[in-house]
């Protein structure tokens, strides 16, 4: 049975079948493996548990819940007349698609306040058509095509003939940022913010592993590609309805790339909308390449004909439109495929709609909060910030929540801020930020739109106006560029980008206030396009007006 050959010693109080997990501090059982496995805890485990531990350990429940997961077990009403009517999910996630197939992001202040792993409910979720309901006990993996050992395996086969291994990595959705483009100009995808992201602990065997198992043949050989394919009538287009990819062969037997067939994320096996039973995590790249629900591995000598391999996933010259890339082939151009994601970084402190208010003291600071990630591996080396408009920069403190892998691979998203002199934020009219990983690869000033939508990487701005709030009260309202899901707001979404000062949600409008206001964004234009006194002198005037407006 499953979860029987590989039962660890329980040692140091905590006991890990994959299936099974038990500490001082928690206990859970996969509910699907609950019989087979209760009855096969050894019994120096079985003595150590109380009355309690025992009862969840024979029902499958779950104890005191893991900060990774944040366990719903309630299903959603909008899925209840959808094919996915069975999956529980977390009621927080903004939907983009509609009822189904769904596709999700987490608000994005949740996001980051969950901090460097991302709880596996609150993770993005792309979905292409109905979630596959597999089994553990029936789900079978073939490996084909250029082998001289076709097998095809089970998933206890994975986890108890293989060397299992854990890999961190952020996983990020291709069209993160979308929205963004949808705003200039519709594109083919629909609009995702800019928490199409997430970072977990993944547990699988290696690509490679199961490769060598087969005895694949060589490049010498006439082998070129792995096919990665997922369940048959699982999306809408492409033969038998496959969703599925190709790699390079020699990526997938590169050791430092940590390709895996993973079972487990953060610890507890696969949930439905994440792949369960078995996906790929290919580390540093693309979401769309990380198949889900797999069941076929071909090795081949030619890459994959697969209707979503082609016709997506691809960033198509500036000028080239939909109708242009059908006519005159540009899906079929392989130099077109995206498979490492580029530079990004993200503002996420100060929020969307946060008010900054004004300090007694002058000296008083406030925190620019955000993330960045690149792809292929490569470290982020440095993330800045600027407060005028590009011409200066401010670099950051970059928090890293992993070590590099043995081969220096960074495949996990960091934090970063900047200490910022408050008076300094209120003479500003924008926050903008950019990234450079460890090939000098630099984020875009201007987004560069493209008919799929992808990797929008262009410098993060968050503008910044004065506005009168319910205190009769001067403050910095922040604004970022847009909002997640279907949701209305953002300064993209604004016709005019001039300061505006009125009543507005959670604000009220005080005319005297509002005159004030308006007296100092004037006050302010006036002194920030003066250089006849020093920057440190200008921004303490600024100070001065500001505070004599307000108090």
């Amino acid at each position: 049975m499953v979860g029987v050959k590989h039962l660890r010693p329980f040692d140091d109080k905590v006991f890990d079948a994959g299936f099974v997990y038990i500490s001082a501090y928690d206990i859970w059982v996969d509910p699907n493996h609950a019989a087979a496995l209760a009855a096969r805890v050894p019994t120096n485990v079985r003595s150590k548990l109380d009355d309690e531990q025992r009862r969840s350990l024979i029902l499958g429940r779950t104890g005191r819940d893991w900060p990774l997961h944040e366990t719903v077990s309630a299903i959603d009403r909008r899925d209840e007349c959808t094919p996915d009517r069975w999956i529980p999910r977390h009621p927080h996630l903004i939907r983009l698609s509609g009822r189904h197939p769904f596709n999700c992001e987490t608000p994005l202040q949740d996001l980051v306040q969950k901090g460097f792993i991302t709880p596996t409910s609150l993770h993005f979720v792309r979905n292409h058509g109905a979630v596959p309901n597999l089994s553990w006990d029936t789900h079978m993996l073939s490996v084909t095509g250029l082998v001289d050992k076709p097998t095809r395996f089970t998933m206890a086969d994975l986890v108890t003939k293989f060397d299992q291994v854990t890999v961190s990595a952020t996983l990020v959705c291709v069209g993160n940022r979308r929205k963004e483009q949808n705003l200039v100009k519709k594109t083919k995808g629909f609009s995702w913010g800019a928490s199409a992201v997430g970072t977990g602990k993944w547990t699988g065997v290696r690509l490679r592993d199961l490769l060598q198992k087969c005895y694949a043949h060589s490049y010498q050989a006439g082998a070129r590609h792995v096919h990665l394919n997922g369940m048959e009538r699982e999306v809408p287009l492409g033969k038998m309805g496959c969703y599925g990819t190709s790699v390079p062969l020699c990526s997938a037997n590169n050791a430092a790339n940590d390709i895996i067939i993973a079972y487990k994320h953060n610890g507890k096996v696969l949930t439905p909308d994440h792949g369960y039973p078995v996906r790929v995590i290919i580390p540093g790249g693309i979401g769309a390449r990380m198949i889900k629900w797999l069941s076929e591995i071909v090795v081949s000598s030619t890459e994959t004909d697969n209707w979503y391999h082609l016709n997506d996933n691809k960033i198509l010259p500036a000028g080239v439109d939909e109708e242009r890339a059908d006519k005159e082939g540009f899906w079929l151009n392989p130099d077109f495929a995206i498979n490492e994601l580029s530079i990004q970084s993200i503002i996420t402190s100060p929020a969307h709609g946060e008010l900054v208010q004004i300090a007694a003291s002058p000296s008083t600071t406030y925190t620019v909060k955000g993330y960045a990630y690149s792809g292929g591996g490569r470290k982020v080396i440095t993330v800045e910030l600027s407060l005028d408009g590009g011409n200066t920069w401010l670099i950051s403190r970059i928090t890293r929540g992993e070590e590099p892998s043995e081969y220096g691979k960074h495949w996990c998203w960091v934090f970063w801020e900047v200490q910022v002199p408050l008076m300094s934020l209120f003479a500003a009219v924008e926050l903008r930020c950019r990234a450079v990983d460890s090939s000098n690869n630099a984020q875009p000033e201007n987004l560069l739109w493209n008919v799929t939508g992808m990797m929008s990487n262009s410098h993060f701005r968050v503008k910044l106006q004065l506005k009168a709030d319910r205190a009769n009260q001067v403050a910095l309202h922040c604004e970022h560029p847009t909002k997640n899901g279907a949701e209305s707001g953002g300064w993209m979404e604004r016709e005019s980008l001039s300061l505006q000062v009125g009543s507005a949600e959670g604000m009220l409008q005080f005319p005297p206030t509002a005159e004030t206001v308006a007296w100092v964004a004037v006050q302010r234009d006036e002194w920030r396009h003066s250089f006849t006194l020093p920057p440190a002198t200008l921004l303490e005037c600024a100070w001065v007006i500001i505070c004599l407006a307000c108090f």
